[in-house]
């Protein structure tokens, strides 16, 4: 289990990266409290498959980290990007990832001029709350 897992009353589901069952690229999946029903509902090789990205993968420096549902479980805020060290040479982006029957979409929403990441819905779910690391050209810390 990663270290960020998120559980979602509504759903009764769990969300978390693979990157502790040795998926070193981190992708997001969705199973219930048993981890029976395991689906992947981001994969990181669909945002990136460079071999700079694969790189960073493997060696556990970049891929998708701390997934978040929303209240109603129809969606999952995550970040994307590099890491640690890493993350002064390489952007960070925010995804909402809709959580369908069917399979699961996604879209930005930030732009990866930042290091964003961190992610947690409100309450409502109306808004996301992450932090932001490099203050270009913004300031650094929480933004909405």
């Amino acid at each position: 289990m990663d270290v960020f897992p998120d559980y979602n009353l509504a759903t009764k589901r769990l969300v978390t990266t693979q990157k502790q069952l040795g998926d070193s690229s981190s992708n997001v999946v969705a199973t219930d409290a048993l981890y029976d029903g395991l689906r992947t509902e981001f994969s990181v090789h669909e945002i990136d498959s460079s071999a700079t990205a694969e790189g960073l993968y493997a060696q556990g420096l970049a891929g998708a980290f701390q997934p978040s549902w929303s209240a109603d479980g129809s969606h999952i805020a995550l970040g994307y990007g590099a890491w640690f060290f890493n993350r002064a040479l390489y952007n960070g982006t925010l995804y909402l990832v809709d959580v369908q029957e069917n399979g699961s979409s996604h879209k930005n929403i930030t732009d990866g001029s930042l290091n964003a990441g961190f992610p947690s819905f409100s309450p409502d779910g109306s808004k996301v709350v992450y932090r932001v690391w490099n203050g270009t050209p913004g300031p650094l810390g929480l933004h909405i």
